[in-house]
């Protein structure tokens, strides 16, 4: 998929059903996955240019949004995408370029067991 093609939706599904924590999106790379700590270009993608990267962050921002980003050179905020999920964005300009860090914020909070913390974690809930 050439980046003029790319649109934000397909990368957030990506992460959504790949499971990743995070998507980074910056000039001169691909868009990149964090699956299981590890980074990994989104499947089809190509290294990305300073005009599609923008045009990738400005797909989730408002145009309020966008001048703060613009006049501040960074901007934190967060979005909902549907019933997938919610992501918590910082938006900063490196080397003088856009570039923007997604984290999922997923819709189910995993028990203690399925993120391997010791039994005795589940206690905590009982102290005043």
């Amino acid at each position: 998929m050439n980046n003029q093609e790319l649109r934000i939706e397909i990368l957030l599904e990506e992460v959504v059903k790949k499971r990743a924590s995070d998507l980074h999106i910056q000039v001169g790379l691909p868009p990149m996955l964090r699956i299981d700590g590890s980074l990994m270009p989104a499947a089809g993608t190509q290294p990305l240019d300073e005009p599609a990267v923008e045009r990738l962050v400005f797909q989730i921002l408002d145009e309020d949004q966008r001048q703060i980003l613009l006049k501040d050179k960074e901007f934190d905020f967060s979005f909902a995408f549907g019933t997938l999920g919610r992501f918590r964005v910082n938006a900063f300009h490196e080397r003088g370029n856009l570039a923007a860090a997604l984290r999922l914020i997923p819709n189910e909070i995993k028990s203690a067991s399925e993120l391997g913390m010791p039994p005795v974690v589940n206690t905590f809930a009982d102290f005043p």
